[in-house]
């Protein structure tokens, strides 16, 4: 009878490295490093909310997901601006996805009825 084997547990892995056994077999590089994720609480008025929520129906992703895409076109604007300028001070240190919503998109429109703030020279 043929028995499937069993996969080692990540201990059994661990033993095996510490006895000098080569464990590269288990690893195939394919893995993310995920960043840790830090909790934060934002204040919105209702009105913004609102567009928000609206923004995630058309879109069908969460009011999260906008939030998040929307951000971080407006730091990935920002330090292309900054790039430009020739100011390298304070750029991101981990570089954006190419293929990311982010790069998809054009930046963030501004809601019907609000306009932009004037921008400094």
């Amino acid at each position: 009878m043929n028995r499937a084997r069993r996969k080692p547990t990540a201990e059994e892995i661990a033993q095996m490295a510490e006895r000098g056994d080569d464990v590269s077999r288990f690893f195939t590089n394919k893995g993310k490093i995920k960043l840790p994720v830090q909790r934060v609480n934002v204040d919105f008025t209702a009105d913004m909310l609102k567009e928000l929520d609206e923004m995630a129906g058309e879109l069908n992703i969460s009011r999260q997901a906008v939030m998040k895409s929307f951000i971080r076109q407006a730091l990935d604007q920002h330090y292309a601006a900054r790039n430009k300028t020739g100011n390298l001070v304070g750029r991101r240190a981990i570089p954006r996805r190419p293929n990311s919503a982010a790069s998809r998109n054009g930046p963030p429109s501004v809601a019907p009825g609000r306009s932009k703030a004037k921008r400094r020279s």
